[in-house]
């Protein structure tokens, strides 16, 4: 991302939309910061940085809401007892830390529930489909229920417990027709709270309004 970063700011660009990759990359960060000390506005969309003062606006939706709901849901369906893997996206993407740490708080007041692993998947079917055969080998059993920050990698758990012919567990993540579509197929019990594709578009109208000078707020949310 810095070197692409580079090749906008040397064409010429009169402000930064961007989606960081990890709120761990120190180096990004810290030209984010040199960027816009120097002038340069950056509005951030999806994911921010780790220094959040060099955005002039982060537009997002409630990742905190999309993590509560869904694991709130998962234990009320599980009777609040049983067995969870949480199988979580890009490790230090901001919307994976924020979407497991708030499923967690809610998975914690429910005695009865063991959230046995915990794993990241980079947000691929392939990255689900993996993590769930290694969890098979190792457990020799299926859980209760998975909780995925994303149908990314929901399709690819999904698709393992499909593949070895065992009955799917209960399921959360959205954002991807595809886990949406083959959850109903398969008669898979599943809940998901999706980012909404109109936050793209809120954070173009954004950036326009800062051209154009007017004020706009530090965190625009986009009603999931």
């Amino acid at each position: 991302q810095c070197a692409q970063i580079e090749t906008l700011v040397a064409e010429g660009i009169d402000i930064l939309l961007i989606s960081t990759a990890s709120v761990a990359d120190t180096a990004l960060s810290n030209r984010l910061k040199e960027l816009s000390d120097s002038g340069l506005p950056i509005v951030a969309v999806d994911r921010r940085p780790n220094d959040r003062s060099s955005l002039t606006a982060f537009v997002t939706a409630s990742d905190h809401r999309i993590g509560r709901v869904s694991a709130l849901w998962l234990a009320e369906h599980l009777g609040g007892q049983g067995c969870v893997w949480m199988l979580s996206g890009l490790a230090g993407a901001s919307p994976a830390i924020r979407r497991q740490q708030a499923a967690l708080s809610v998975l914690s007041q429910f005695p009865g529930i063991q959230v046995e692993f915990v794993s990241h998947t980079d947000w691929t079917p392939d990255g689900g489909y993996l993590t769930v055969a290694r969890l098979l080998d190792d457990t020799g059993r299926p859980p209760d229920g998975v909780w995925c920050d994303s149908g990314l990698q929901g399709m690819g758990s999904v698709q393992q417990f499909l593949t070895r012919g065992l009955e799917v567990p209960a399921h959360t993540g959205g954002d991807l027709n595809g886990m949406y579509k083959l959850c109903l197929e398969r008669k898979v019990p599943m809940v998901a709270l999706d980012y909404p594709a109109s936050m793209g578009a809120r954070a173009l109208e954004v950036a326009l309004d800062i051209l154009h000078g007017q004020p706009v707020p530090q965190r625009v949310e986009v009603p999931v």
